[in-house]
């Protein structure tokens, strides 16, 4: 059978079907769809791509810490460090901080020079040691409501919030600290014109220290 007859014998029988349904008064217009299923092939290329987090606060820059290491050496007496071999650019620079201490327990060699990382004490990074048992929102809220009290205080009330054997502080004045924290600085995070703790990571063998950086 050539294509053309095919063709004519189909038209015939829709023109009877047709006129057997206008016949019995049952014919509806019908709305058919029809679909094409269509085969596309592409060509791509995946790229990984690493990226940098700046930690940033609401309403206020990111603060910028270089990747690689740099050199630390605290002073004989508690209280001040000194950086170097920092690179430009960055929210940190060579030169001396005001520094703390995270772990009471640890040891750590004053006037020794130490190859170090930073990290914001807020990066979901930070090695496992400088997270266990230690409340940074605490920490970075008493670093920003300090009020008149001394550094050995402040330093006493971050111990509370460092420690998991936690000691309350010796002064009413630190005291205090660790209180106004306990009733305020749960989730707390530096806003602008405040200060956030950049932690001093050496080695989980070698006492953490921290310094308060205004991004």
């Amino acid at each position: 059978m050539s294509r053309t007859t095919t063709l004519l014998v189909v038209i015939v029988l829709v023109l009877a079907i047709i006129a057997a349904m206008l016949g019995s008064g049952s014919m509806t217009p019908k709305t058919v769809t029809v679909t094409k299923t269509i085969r596309t092939t592409l060509s791509y290329t995946v790229t990984k791509t690493e990226t940098v987090t700046l930690v940033q606060h609401a309403g206020e820059k990111p603060l910028s810490l270089p990747p690689g290491t740099v050199q630390v050496t605290l002073a004989a007496t508690p209280g001040n460090v000194t950086l170097s071999g920092t690179p430009a650019g960055y929210n940190v620079h060579d030169g001396v901080w005001v520094v703390w201490c995270a772990d009471r327990y640890t040891f750590i060699n004053a006037t020794q020079s130490y190859t170090a990382n930073l990290y914001s004490s807020y990066d979901p990074n930070l090695p496992p040691c400088l997270k266990e048992g230690k409340q940074w929102d605490m920490v970075n809220y008493i670093l920003n409501h300090r009020d008149n009290a001394s550094y050995m205080d402040i330093q006493q009330a971050i111990w509370y919030f460092t420690q998991t054997n936690r000691t309350m502080p010796e002064s009413p004045a630190g005291q205090a600290l660790v209180g106004n924290a306990l009733a305020n600085g749960s989730g707390f995070q530096p806003g602008p014109g405040q200060v956030e703790a950049v932690v001093i990571f050496i080695s989980c063998k070698v006492q953490p220290v921290f310094i308060e950086v205004d991004p």
